[in-house]
């Protein structure tokens, strides 16, 4: 792709692959022209997505696989089992869901709309989890809070080992 984009129409199917052309500046100022450089303003919206939503996944999905893992309450195996069963479900299948979810909150027309199922994730609570379990003795939890340290303070010495 990087090696295509520095080739012109001509030469893009009639020189070697690997090597590279000699239209790399003509591309860009086509870029910068098309639609008034919307280009720019679409790879900066994916840059965000993609970095936001991938910051803002993995510290819910953290927090939510450490609470999985470390704490007993009623109804946290079937909360996992429910955890399980989105993992093994298709993204497709939830996409009508999802759209009506959020229609109805009245969030189709926003950044929100796009990050909340990016954010949101089962997978990413689950890998979390099984993370937790094994990195995380109890113990070592109970010794943190004998010694008076509060539940933050024990989960974000855990969260990067």
């Amino acid at each position: 792709m990087v090696i295509a984009s520095t080739k012109s129409g001509s030469e893009l199917f009639s020189t070697f692959t690997f090597w590279p052309g000699t239209g790399f500046a003509d591309n860009l100022s086509d870029l910068n022209a098309y639609r008034d450089g919307v280009y720019w303003q679409w790879m900066g919206n994916s840059a965000l997505y993609a970095g936001l939503g991938a910051l803002l996944s993995a510290c819910v999905s953290a927090v939510s696989g450490y609470a999985l893992a470390v704490y007993r309450f009623r109804g946290r195996e079937s909360l996992f089992n429910v955890l399980l069963a989105g993992v093994l479900m298709p993204p497709v299948i939830l996409a009508i869901p999802q759209y009506l979810l959020l229609a109805k909150a009245g969030l189709t027309d926003s950044r929100l709309s796009v990050l909340l199922p990016q954010i949101l994730s089962p997978y990413g609570v689950y890998l979390a989890r099984i993370y937790a379990a094994a990195a995380v003795p109890p113990d070592v939890v109970e010794a943190g809070r004998m010694d008076g340290a509060g539940e933050w303070r024990i989960f974000s010495r855990w969260r990067c080992r």
